[in-house]
């Protein structure tokens, strides 16, 4: 099981909220906004409730760095897994905010061609109001410094 308590309060001139000001207040927010069960299988893992999410290598999707209500948190289904050397990604949730409803369903696959390089594509689809499909290609290169520490590039 899993859960995340999270607080954030602004000073000055209150730019930079990571959480939704009008549902909150203007200047500071917590709450506990992720929970669920976590399932880990053989090649796959399973996140079941609300949770953050990304895709595309988070070019494409990313609510990792938000916060509390009407901040694009995933309520539903997150598995991912590696098949060969492919990952994958199966995504099947609804988004969480105020009188949302919108499902959000979501395939992302990527694999490594050679030595510190990452190609991967995206097909995702937001339901309700919304009713939009995604269709995305992306890549990075990761590089090592001689003491051995990664950066995305």
């Amino acid at each position: 099981m899993y859960t995340r308590f999270a607080a954030e309060g602004l000073g000055g001139d209150k730019i930079g909220a990571d959480f939704d000001k009008n549902y909150y207040n203007n200047s500071s927010a917590a709450t506990i906004d992720r929970w669920g069960i976590l399932i880990k299988g053989k090649g796959f893992n399973y996140k079941i409730g609300r949770q953050d999410g990304a895709l595309g290598q988070g070019l494409l999707y990313d609510s990792t760095g938000y916060m509390g209500k009407n901040q694009a948190a995933l309520d539903g289904l997150i598995a991912w897994g590696k098949t060969g050397d492919t990952n994958l990604t199966f995504v099947a949730t609804k988004v969480w905010g105020t009188g949302s409803t919108t499902p959000a369903y979501a395939i992302d696959a990527s694999y490594s061609p050679a030595k510190g390089w990452k190609l991967g594509g995206t097909l995702s689809r937001l339901g309700g109001d919304i009713d939009t499909n995604y269709w995305a290609i992306n890549t990075a290169y990761t590089d090592s410094d001689s003491a051995g520490n990664g950066g995305a590039r």
